[in-house]
């Protein structure tokens, strides 16, 4: 389990693979990078910046899992960002692949209801749900929207979704 400050990724890697070298490569060159003599005055500072690998291990298959822990400072609470930091210019190379990626309880957004609430909420839990997007930005009238919205509501759709928000 990641702690409240760390995201926790897995990576597995090939047979054969030097297991801690490419976690090695990804716990540096995915957050800090390499510095030398001129960026000592920094070192503190560039440390807390660096993600640590916190366990090698290899599963019943042969295949290396290699987990590393990156500080959360290192993001911008969005998903680009995650997905910048943990596989970045590394998923060109090749040999690892994302496996598991763990998040603290703090980070981004969270539903406020979840597909469990909004099934409880709709009482739909027995058959896919089904929605319609509204676009309200299209230039048609107050009489035009009313139609359209009347019959999206008569379809028995589930959901009726205003596709732009202007609060």
């Amino acid at each position: 389990m990641t702690d409240k400050r760390t995201i926790e990724v897995d990576y597995r890697f090939p047979p054969g693979t030097d297991l801690e070298r490419q976690a090695k490569t990804i716990a540096l060159g995915q957050t800090a990078g390499t510095w030398d003599s001129r960026f000592d005055h920094r070192r503190d500072s560039l440390q807390a910046h660096l993600a640590v690998v916190a366990n090698l291990r290899t599963d019943e298959q042969g295949y290396g899992i290699a987990t590393i822990r990156f500080p959360e400072i290192n993001v911008e609470n969005d998903i680009p960002s995650l997905l910048t930091m943990i596989f970045g210019k590394y998923s060109m190379a090749g040999l690892g692949k994302l496996m598991a990626v763990r998040l603290p309880a703090s980070y981004g957004i969270r539903p406020v209801l979840g597909i469990t609430g909004m099934r409880d909420q709709l009482q739909v839990h027995n058959r896919p749900l089904v929605m319609a997007i509204f676009k309200p930005a299209l230039g048609l009238s107050a009489q035009d929207h009313a139609d359209i919205l009347a019959q999206v509501a008569s379809a028995g759709l589930d959901i009726i979704k205003d596709d732009e928000n202007h609060g």
